[in-house]
């Protein structure tokens, strides 16, 4: 179950997210949601958990790049069903639970430097 959070600071995000370029017209925003396990979720976090289970068996490649993100591989692979499904509620036309792989996120060490690496290509794109 997903909630929709109305922040005032994020309008302010959302309206620099909107501008135009000489080749395009940028339209972004920027939304908060909390997030709640519902039992639809539950399903698709166990049938996430499964899946990735079987490929965990197969293939050691995938396992290797859990453990070097995440101590724990059952850990890991949680983080993996939250990401998904926090995805899957922000986009409901879109289901990626069989687009993305562990190996297509990565863990970021600073909140500072993920902000500032948005920051600068967000920035590049303003006119």
């Amino acid at each position: 179950m997903t909630q929709y959070l109305p922040v005032r600071d994020f309008e302010e995000v959302t309206s620099a997210l909107n501008f135009d370029t000489p080749d395009a017209h940028i339209v972004g925003g920027c939304d908060l949601y909390t997030t709640k396990a519902a039992g639809c979720d539950k399903k698709l976090y166990k049938a996430i958990d499964e899946r990735l289970e079987k490929q965990h068996k197969v293939n050691k490649e995938i396992s290797e790049t859990l453990a070097k993100s995440h101590n724990n591989p059952h850990h890991a692979r949680r983080t993996f069903a939250y990401l998904i499904a926090t995805l899957n509620a922000s986009h409901p036309d879109y289901d990626f639970s069989y687009l993305l792989r562990p190996s297509d996120f990565r863990r970021e060490k600073s909140v500072r430097h993920a902000m500032n690496a948005l920051d600068t290509t967000l920035y590049s794109l303003r006119p």
